[in-house]
């Protein structure tokens, strides 16, 4: 995408247009964005023509996401404290590994089936059931098998 050439009364940013802020420094923070002492308006906020707001960094960090979601192209995503939570969806890996480190546990979690699912498996698939009062982890082996453990 082609940068903007605008600049106002050429001194700033413009009120309407395109344009580019081009950095002198290698080594200083090429745009700050200082909020007000007590101020609680969003740093920044990116909207519609009609005025939906579609990405916001608010006062305290948060960053909030609509439209189209999040695409990350390369050098993926980490998350450092607070951890993650897909509130709805699913989370798909079409390429590389869930891991999980050493002295931490993945958890799947789900209202359990009442019956072990018979069609839509793939190879694989994991996936908690309950019968009676029992509740079964089952693994996919292919498309007929079905591998359980039952807990009560």
């Amino acid at each position: 995408m082609a940068e903007g050439t605008k600049t106002y009364v050429g001194l700033a940013v413009p009120l309407s247009g395109n344009f580019e802020i081009r950095s002198t420094s290698t080594t200083l923070d090429m745009m700050t964005l200082t909020g007000a002492a007590s101020g609680t308006g969003d740093f920044l906020v990116c909207q519609t023509q009609n005025g939906t707001e579609v990405f916001s960094v608010e006062d305290a960090g948060k960053l909030t996401i609509g439209g189209e979601g999040i695409t990350i192209t390369s050098g993926g995503l980490t998350v450092t404290a607070g951890g993650a939570t897909i509130a709805a969806g699913d989370i798909t890996v079409t390429a590389g590994d869930v891991q999980v480190a050493d002295g931490y546990y993945l958890r799947l979690s789900s209202n359990a089936l009442t019956t072990a699912p018979t069609t839509g498996l793939t190879i694989g698939d994991l996936f908690v059931y309950q019968k009676a009062n029992t509740y079964r982890i089952g693994l996919a082996l292919d498309n007929q098998t079905i591998w359980h453990a039952d807990f009560t």
